[in-house]
């Protein structure tokens, strides 16, 4: 059944890839090499995404600088720049930029600040493949239509 799930959602981001002539690629940040891993590799199910991945937000500050990203998911409790200021300085450089919130052990303070500052979708840690396929389909398919 699970694979079902996934190829339903990669169906999904062929289809809006299709529709733009062009694949989507996102930028994942998280202070955990793991945790980015794992969420590259949900992404490589779908062959349509491609994902650079940054370990603070000050990294991702930078590449955000270099690149026009399709989607963005920031861990909200990170060293050096927090999440919230990590998705300020993102939405500052493209005001477009779908940003998902993927965290473990965030307050609920700092979740309502995320969503003012722009994030549309917060998942909680551990997040599963489909939750997580889904939730990027629709931060793609929202800005593929802007």
């Amino acid at each position: 059944m699970q694979n079902k799930f996934k190829l339903k959602q990669c169906e999904r981001i062929a289809a809006l890839a299709d529709k733009r002539q062009r694949t989507f690629r996102g930028l994942v940040i998280d202070d955990e090499p793991w945790v980015g891993s794992v969420l590259q590799e949900f992404c490589e199910l779908a062959p349509e995404l491609s994902v650079d991945l940054c370990y603070n937000g000050l990294e991702a500050i930078e590449k955000a600088k270099e690149y026009d990203y399709d989607f963005a998911t920031v861990d909200l409790v990170m060293p050096e720049l927090s999440g919230v200021e990590t998705v300020k300085r993102l939405k500052a450089i493209n005001p477009h930029l779908p940003i998902m919130i993927v965290t473990g052990n965030a307050t609920d303070k700092l979740k309502r600040e995320s969503g003012c500052a722009g994030a549309r979708i917060i998942l909680e840690k551990p997040v599963g493949i489909e939750e997580f396929l889904d939730s990027v389909a629709d931060l793609i398919g929202e800005h593929s239509s802007i």
